[in-house]
């Protein structure tokens, strides 16, 4: 029971890290590359973060039985379901909302939180 406690919570920190990435480098991609292209690579970089983190903390006692890099890439495959639909609601938000537009980092915390 206590390891798996200590796995949720390094799990949820490894999240925590993912959006501050996400966020991050979205704001700081974002007056040289635009909205669109800020949020795919920021989004790209928190799944390799998450991933780091979530390899070497929250699931370091399992290892599977392929390449880091073939688990990357299963990882990354999984979280692009994901991602594909929070990409096309920022997309959205951005797009027709002046609001969302000026504060792009409410747009990823709307679509994280889920509020």
């Amino acid at each position: 029971m206590k390891l798996e406690r200590s796995r949720f919570l390094s799990f949820a920190i490894a999240g925590a890290v993912a959006f501050v990435v996400d966020v991050s480098f979205m704001l700081l991609l974002n007056p040289y590359v635009g909205f669109y292209l800020s949020r795919a690579v920021s989004f790209i970089l928190a799944v390799y973060c998450s991933w780091l983190f979530n390899r070497n903390y929250s699931f370091s006692d399992i290892k599977p039985n392929i390449s880091k890099c073939q688990e990357f890439f299963d990882f990354l495959a999984l979280m692009m379901i994901g991602g594909l639909l929070n990409y096309g609601v920022f997309v959205l938000l951005v797009f027709y909302f002046d609001y969302f537009r000026n504060h792009s980092y409410y747009g990823v915390a709307i679509i994280v939180t889920g509020k």
